[in-house]
Protein backbone atom coordinates (compact mmCIF):
# COMPACT_ATOMS: atom_id res chain seq x y z
CA UNK A 1 0.00 0.00 0.00
CA UNK A 2 1.18 3.51 -0.81
CA UNK A 3 0.55 6.81 0.94
CA UNK A 4 -0.70 9.84 -0.98
CA UNK A 5 -0.27 13.28 0.53
CA UNK A 6 -1.97 16.44 -0.68
CA UNK A 7 -2.85 19.90 0.58
CA UNK A 8 -6.25 21.56 0.85
CA UNK A 9 -7.25 25.05 1.87
CA UNK A 10 -7.96 25.47 5.58
CA UNK A 11 -11.55 26.48 4.90
CA UNK A 12 -12.17 23.31 2.88
CA UNK A 13 -10.57 21.12 5.53
CA UNK A 14 -12.64 22.76 8.26
CA UNK A 15 -15.83 22.16 6.26
CA UNK A 16 -14.92 18.49 5.76
CA UNK A 17 -14.30 18.04 9.49
CA UNK A 18 -17.46 19.94 10.39
CA UNK A 19 -19.55 17.66 8.19
CA UNK A 20 -17.90 14.54 9.59
CA UNK A 21 -16.71 13.35 6.19
CA UNK A 22 -14.26 10.44 6.20
CA UNK A 23 -11.70 11.83 3.77
CA UNK A 24 -9.82 8.57 3.28
CA UNK A 25 -12.93 6.55 2.41
CA UNK A 26 -14.28 9.27 0.11
CA UNK A 27 -10.99 9.57 -1.76
CA UNK A 28 -10.78 5.80 -2.23
CA UNK A 29 -14.30 5.79 -3.67
CA UNK A 30 -13.52 8.73 -5.96
CA UNK A 31 -10.32 7.11 -7.23
CA UNK A 32 -12.15 3.85 -7.97
CA UNK A 33 -14.83 5.73 -9.90
CA UNK A 34 -12.18 7.53 -11.94
CA UNK A 35 -10.28 4.33 -12.71
CA UNK A 36 -13.20 2.09 -13.58
CA UNK A 37 -15.75 4.53 -15.02
CA UNK A 38 -14.41 4.32 -18.58
CA UNK A 39 -14.01 0.54 -18.52
CA UNK A 40 -17.47 -0.08 -17.17
CA UNK A 41 -19.11 2.19 -19.77
CA UNK A 42 -17.19 0.61 -22.64
CA UNK A 43 -18.45 -2.81 -21.57
CA UNK A 44 -22.01 -1.66 -20.92
CA UNK A 45 -25.11 -2.45 -22.96
CA UNK A 46 -25.71 1.30 -23.31
CA UNK A 47 -22.33 1.80 -24.98
CA UNK A 48 -22.96 -1.07 -27.38
CA UNK A 49 -26.33 0.43 -28.34
CA UNK A 50 -24.82 3.90 -28.80
CA UNK A 51 -21.98 2.45 -30.89
CA UNK A 52 -24.42 0.55 -33.13
CA UNK A 53 -26.60 3.65 -33.57
CA UNK A 54 -23.70 5.84 -34.68
CA UNK A 55 -22.19 3.12 -36.86
CA UNK A 56 -25.55 2.78 -38.61
CA UNK A 57 -25.70 6.55 -39.15
CA UNK A 58 -22.19 6.54 -40.64
CA UNK A 59 -23.07 3.60 -42.89
CA UNK A 60 -26.15 5.44 -44.15
CA UNK A 61 -24.03 8.49 -44.98
CA UNK A 62 -21.33 6.39 -46.66
CA UNK A 63 -23.87 4.56 -48.79
CA UNK A 64 -25.53 7.80 -49.89
CA UNK A 65 -28.83 6.79 -48.31
CA UNK A 66 -28.69 9.94 -46.19
CA UNK A 67 -27.02 13.22 -47.04
CA UNK A 68 -25.75 15.24 -44.08
CA UNK A 69 -26.70 18.90 -43.92
CA UNK A 70 -24.06 21.45 -44.78
CA UNK A 71 -23.03 24.04 -42.24
CA UNK A 72 -25.09 26.68 -44.04
CA UNK A 73 -28.14 24.41 -44.23
CA UNK A 74 -27.98 23.80 -40.48
CA UNK A 75 -27.93 27.53 -39.75
CA UNK A 76 -30.78 28.15 -42.21
CA UNK A 77 -32.87 25.55 -40.37
CA UNK A 78 -32.03 27.13 -37.01
CA UNK A 79 -32.99 30.59 -38.28
CA UNK A 80 -36.29 29.29 -39.72
CA UNK A 81 -37.12 27.55 -36.47
CA UNK A 82 -36.18 30.62 -34.40
CA UNK A 83 -38.36 32.90 -36.50
CA UNK A 84 -41.31 30.48 -36.38
CA UNK A 85 -41.31 30.50 -32.59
Amino acid sequence: MQTIQFQVEDSLYNEIVKRGINIQDELKLALNKILYKKDSYLNSQNFQEDKAYFQNALDEIDSGEIKPLSHNDVWEQIEKHSKAN
